[in-house]
């Protein structure tokens, strides 16, 4: 089930449509038209699906992932290019995989994590996006890297850290700070 809110307004969710399939530990993000839902658990799989924000619906496919995975945490990226990164194979990689929301289409690889990361947070602005806490190389994280979403390569370490590594963890942004 995808269920919806009115930020504006208070009460409860409403209901948008549905998924294709049933799952867990989903990485989601969106453009202002398209919401995209991908790295369906609890499984490796390599589906994306994807809504038009506007009007309620069920998902439809998108495209498949590069690498098939799961737990990879919150997906990123700005209006233009989204991304997921890491994950579960079922052991953790270090892969960023990006696409373009107004195409569908599969994810390319777009470059690499400081190391391999699973169940981590991410949060964006349009130039910068964040990836910080979960597992890192197998035990828990508290570092802090970051990617620019318009451009491929490997991530850079903000040389920041969390007082304590947190997993599993979502994070979010209006681009003026993250929480």
């Amino acid at each position: 089930t995808i269920d919806y809110i009115t930020i504006a307004h208070t009460g409860d969710a409403v209901d948008f449509g549905d998924l294709q399939a049933t799952s867990s530990q989903i990485a989601a993000l969106s453009s202002p038209t398209r919401g995209i839902f991908t790295a369906f658990g609890p499984s490796v799989q390599n589906t994306m699906e994807f809504i038009t924000i506007s009007t309620l619906g069920n998902a439809q496919d998108f495209g498949d992932l590069t690498i098939s995975t799961f737990a990879t945490g919150n997906g990123y990226g700005n209006s233009i290019r989204g991304e997921i990164s890491g994950g579960t194979t079922p052991s953790a990689i270090d892969d960023r995989q990006s696409f373009i929301f107004a195409t569908k289409g599969n994810t390319t690889h777009f470059g690499d994590l400081l190391g391999v990361r699973d169940n981590h947070m991410c949060m964006s602005s349009p130039t910068r996006c964040i990836i910080a806490g979960g597992t890192f190389g197998g035990a828990p994280s508290n570092q802090i890297e970051y990617v620019n979403p318009t451009t491929s390569g490997s991530a850079v370490d903000t040389n920041t850290t969390f007082a304590n590594a947190p997993s599993g963890s979502a994070g979010l942004s209006n681009a003026h700070g993250g929480l």
